[in-house]
């Protein structure tokens, strides 16, 4: 009988060790199972990644390409824009005298009527110097000047400084960038393009703010020509002539679409 009892004995713990075998079998083969669904996954997944990083990589690289386009499209609408707003009347003629408006170097040169150059000026430097200027006319005896720092310089036909007028801002006498500038002979009040602010500031003879007009219709005005009965502005962006009377006005809009 004790043998018997250990052949039970025998038998039992050999189907016990049997089933701790199959257990760690069905272990091994659900974690090789597990590490393959994860390996899918992992690679799935860095696919995916690759994916987007390829995807971000070439978003950036046309965000490039689109940033360097505009900087060279600004840059190119900026010398046309010097180019047409001297031909509208950067060169002012009076007496035998032209003046020029040297923006880059920040000066206005002085030459007669042959051309033959006489002088230049503008201060460059301290509270008064002159920065980018952008525009001029003759006022009587006087050279007004706008330029980039927000303001109106006023000069003697000798060049030499009196007083400048603005600050920048968007109120009355305060100005974005004015550029284009001129004077009605007949009343003498001068107009000045209020680039940045969309709007046309008119002062008086002595540089004392009048009125404005443009608002919600003019975009980015940058020069502006007067004759006896109607008044000239030309917008930078997307070229546009519009034409009004001297009652401000709008008569006529003339646009030049741009494709880029």
């Amino acid at each position: 009988m004790a043998t018997a009892h250990r052949e039970d004995t025998d038998h039992g713990e050999d189907n016990f060790i049997l089933e701790i075998h199959r257990i760690k079998e069905r272990i091994q083969i659900q974690f090789v199972e597990l590490r393959d669904c994860l390996s899918v996954r992992e690679n799935t997944l860095i696919e995916e990644l690759e994916n987007i990083l390829a995807r971000y990589c070439t978003y950036k690289m046309e965000v490039e390409k689109i940033t360097e386009r505009r900087k060279r499209l600004k840059y190119q609408k900026r010398l046309y824009r010097n180019d047409e707003v001297n031909k509208l009347g950067k060169l002012v003629e009076k007496a035998g005298v032209i003046n020029y408006t040297d923006q880059w170097n920040n000066c206005v040169k002085v030459f007669d009527s042959t051309a033959k150059y006489l002088f230049k000026f503008g201060d460059s430097k301290g509270e008064n110097k002159m920065s980018l200027p952008t525009g001029l006319t003759i006022c009587g005896n006087r050279i007004l000047i706008s330029q980039s720092s927000h303001c109106i310089m006023n000069y003697q036909l000798d060049g030499k400084f009196i007083s400048k007028v603005g600050k920048d801002g968007n109120g009355n006498l305060e100005f974005n960038y004015p550029q284009g500038i001129t004077i009605d002979e007949l009343n003498r009040d001068v107009y000045i393009c209020d680039y940045n602010n969309n709007r046309i500031q008119i002062l008086s003879e002595n540089l004392h703010y009048k009125s404005q007009f443009g608002k919600d219709i003019l975009y980015n005005p940058c020069d502006i020509k007067l004759n006896r009965n109607n008044i000239f502005i030309l917008g930078q962006s997307n070229p546009c002539l519009h034409i009004f009377n001297k009652d401000l006005v709008l008569l006529h809009r003339l646009v030049r679409h741009v494709e880029y």
